[in-house]
């Protein structure tokens, strides 16, 4: 029994090692990953990404980085930091490089989905992590390998971070560098927990100092902290809207109610509402059942489309006038803010072109992509950057600039 469990041993720190190689092929395959997920993520497609998180070979040194802590062995943690350090230098510059000539400048959803992890991100990492290092330690396991390294997501922040870089966007490299460091980080983690654990099985001793765990450990929770507050953020609206949703089907079942929102900021529940009139006295009674949904100190604001038990098309003209009108009163600021900015990027040079992104109606920032025909000199860029902070700072608003090159 105690040689079939060395033979094992020797094949799990085999299978550890055996990927630890810096060659042309290697490098040129993490290349191509990061082209496919950078057009994935250009284009807002899922699969594209999936696919390139299969062909990434990132994985291999994040978990040898877990198995050399665990069995102190310092050349392999070496080697395994060199190939990550590099394999993530390579990353970087193919994304950087496909989304500084791509014509598409636009963040999409599959971009902004992974500039602000959760707590689920990391729970993510240590599951996947996990379920990584028990499969190394099984035959024929490539389907777990497969699922682990699409559930990981490793190579996809790296990619946001290159296009990040090219639009010097610093909110969006911060977001998606934590997201990575989550990942590699929890994967580390539970790469050396299960490593100690598989060991000790086996009867090899291998130990990590109590000093050097007091570390791991104060680092995993300074590295969990955001994104568990960021988790509370959003679990918090999430809980408003279906406390919402819930005031909604019981309180107002006979009114049909076309749109709705929570504001958890502005402290204020919109309702767009169909059909027959809604008395005062029952906006009182509505305002005064909002307790019972835990939702105290929250303005009711209803706004009537028709005061008939039908719509005509006056009626459906008036409904799309109000709810603009909601929504432009809603981004008034934002809205000044950004004919402000245009008026004095026009005065410097009247051949830019000025695209602002869309935010969410509480945000106090602004977000500006400068569009050229030919590359700006410094100079340039700093005479709008300065117009661009002055026309902000009139607002109290804070501001993002990204420069951008179309030969169209």
């Amino acid at each position: 029994m105690p040689a079939k469990n060395i033979t094992d041993v020797s094949s799990f720190d085999r299978a550890m090692r055996d990927d630890l190689v810096l060659s042309p092929g290697n490098l040129g395959i993490l290349f191509c990953a990061a082209m496919i997920a950078s057009i994935g993520l250009n284009l807002n497609s899922p699969v594209v990404i999936i696919g390139a998180m299969l062909i990434s070979p990132l994985m291999s040194p994040i978990q040898a980085i877990g198995y050399g802590l665990a069995i102190s062995d310092s050349t392999l943690l070496g080697r395994a930091l060199r190939l990550l350090g590099l394999e993530v230098v390579t990353s970087l510059v193919a994304a950087s490089l496909y989304f500084l000539f791509s014509p598409i400048n636009t963040p999409t959803a599959e971009i902004l989905n992974r500039v602000q992890p959760t707590i689920w991100d990391v729970l993510i990492a240590i599951l996947g992590g996990t379920a990584g290092i028990i499969a190394a330690t099984k035959k024929n396991s490539i389907n777990v390998v497969i699922g682990v390294a699409i559930a990981t997501a490793l190579m996809p922040p790296l990619c946001v971070a290159g296009f990040s870089i090219v639009h010097a966007n610093w909110r969006y490299l911060g977001g998606s560098a934590y997201l990575f460091l989550i990942n590699s980080f929890f994967i580390i983690l539970a790469t050396m927990s299960g490593s100690l654990i598989y060991n000790k099985a086996n009867h090899i001793h291998s130990t990590v100092p109590s000093r050097f765990r007091w570390v791991i450990s104060l680092i995993a929770v300074a590295m969990a902290v955001p994104s568990l507050i960021t988790a509370l953020v959003t679990v918090r609206q999430s809980y408003l809207d279906s406390q919402l949703q819930s005031f909604v089907d019981s309180e107002m079942s006979s009114i049909y109610v076309s749109k709705q929102s929570v504001d958890r900021n502005q402290r204020k529940i919109s309702l767009f509402v169909v059909g027959s009139q809604v008395s005062s006295q029952e906006k009182q009674r509505l305002k005064k059942q909002l307790p019972s949904y835990h939702l105290t100190d929250y303005k009711l604001d209803i706004t009537q489309l028709s005061a008939k038990k039908y719509v005509s098309i006056a009626d459906l003209k008036k409904y799309f006038a109000d709810n603009q009108q909601a929504a432009q009163d809603a981004d008034s600021t934002q809205d000044k803010v950004q004919t402000a900015i245009a008026d004095e990027v026009k005065k410097i040079n009247k051949q830019v072109v000025v695209s602002f992104s869309d935010l969410k109606e509480e945000d106090d920032r602004v977000e500006v992509t400068i569009q050229t025909k030919q590359r700006l000199n410094a100079a340039q860029k700093k005479a709008l950057q300065k117009a661009v902070k002055d026309a902000a700072d009139q607002y109290s608003m804070t501001v993002q600039m990204t420069f951008t090159v179309s030969d169209k």
